[in-house]
């Protein structure tokens, strides 16, 4: 029902806003039109059509930042069923990266249940995913100031987007998983090790799939999970180019980039 008086309000907003110079003649309807605008707007916003997806990822981008759960209420209506489209499966995990940060970033401890429950609808989005995700990896084919990262090219800009997405849940998910009860001074190192390794690799593959894009959109999108794991890249190269990369972005794209910059460069020292 709310769908179909949608349709029928924009189409009324149509009709009225063709002969826009009339409308705007008078103070009062100038107004309730731009009333009526931001209402159908926030309709688009709050259901899953394309503004809300947007309006998700801007939120999840300022969520990892700010190292807070997301504004925005999340419902299962929301989660794509059975994806099928590589959109889709971007859709989807869009969705558990935002599931995962509600349940890891506030104040009270996630119950192991829930987070083994977030950990392996992530593995089964991972493992159902189409061939054309899979990045184009090249070791040897490094771009000129930014040899510490190999070139991880994707054949559009969700499908980068989707694995900075995975990677930086899966992240969160370590982060938040308690850990096993160590049996030696070496156990407890070993673990502490692994952990570190494997955060830093998936902090790479995160870092490396900006770096390789030439998608503003791309850029855009990968501030908050480079805000949030740039931290645990360990190989000083790699933090010089995550570095420079995102205050050229910043520059060529006009986002304001000087906290994820000094959350970065705090979280070296």
């Amino acid at each position: 029902m709310a769908e179909f008086y949608h349709f029928e309000s924009v189409h009324m907003l149509l009709d009225i806003t063709g002969n826009i110079e009339d409308v705007a003649s008078n103070g009062e309807p100038h107004d309730e039109l731009l009333a009526a605008i931001c209402l159908l707007r926030s309709f688009e916003i709050i259901s899953p059509r394309a503004a809300f997806w947007n309006y998700l990822r801007e939120d999840i981008t300022v969520a990892l930042i700010e190292r807070r759960k997301l504004m925005i209420e999340l419902s299962e209506e929301h989660v794509p069923k059975n994806p099928s489209t590589d959109d889709e499966y971007a859709n989807a995990v869009t969705i558990l990266l935002g599931q995962v940060i509600n349940q890891c970033f506030g104040e009270e401890a996630s119950p192991p249940e829930r987070l083994l429950l977030l950990e392996s609808n992530l593995q089964t989005w991972k493992d159902s995913l189409p061939h054309s995700f899979t990045p184009i990896l090249n070791r040897t084919l490094v771009k000129k100031g930014e040899k510490a990262f190999p070139f991880m090219g994707t054949l559009h800009g969700w499908h980068a987007a989707a694995i900075q997405y995975y990677q930086t849940a899966m992240i969160i998910l370590r982060l938040a998983k308690p850990s096993q009860q160590a049996i030696s001074v070496m156990d407890n190192l070993r673990q502490v090790t692994e952990l570190t390794r494997e955060l830093e690799s998936r902090s790479s593959d995160i870092c490396a799939l900006a770096l390789s894009s030439e998608s503003q959109a791309v850029w855009i999108n990968s501030f908050g999970p480079i805000a949030f794991c740039g931290c645990w890249l360990r190989d000083r190269n790699k933090f010089r180019d995550i570095i420079s990369g995102v205050k050229d972005w910043g520059s060529r794209t006009g986002w304001p980039v000087s906290d994820i910059i000094k959350s970065l460069q705090e979280s070296s020292s």
